[in-house]
């Protein structure tokens, strides 16, 4: 599978995320011979690529205001499904 282009370019590379097995199930499959470097970063994801520690970052974000402050743009969207389990007494 040939990754897109935006992904292409960060796919091997380090990415800072707070969801290192979601982030590296991802890039797990667009990886080409160069495996993704996931850090696990919690607080402020976005100040990762700044600060010189990441080359992109995966983050929930709601409407991306604090990541666009940064410097940062969105090169893919991931939709992801989650199912919750609450167990009331």
């Amino acid at each position: 599978m040939t990754a897109p282009a935006p992904l292409a370019c960060l796919a091997g590379k380090r990415i800072a995320t707070s969801f290192p097995e979601l982030t590296k199930k991802f890039f797990a499959q667009h990886e080409n011979g160069q495996p993704t470097r996931v850090k696990v970063i919690s607080g402020s994801v976005e100040a990762s690529c700044g600060l010189g520690l990441a080359d992109g970052i995966v983050d929930l974000v709601e409407t991306g205001t604090t990541m666009r402050a940064a410097g940062l743009e969105v090169r893919v969207r991931v939709r992801v499904r989650v199912r919750v389990r609450v167990r009331v007494p």
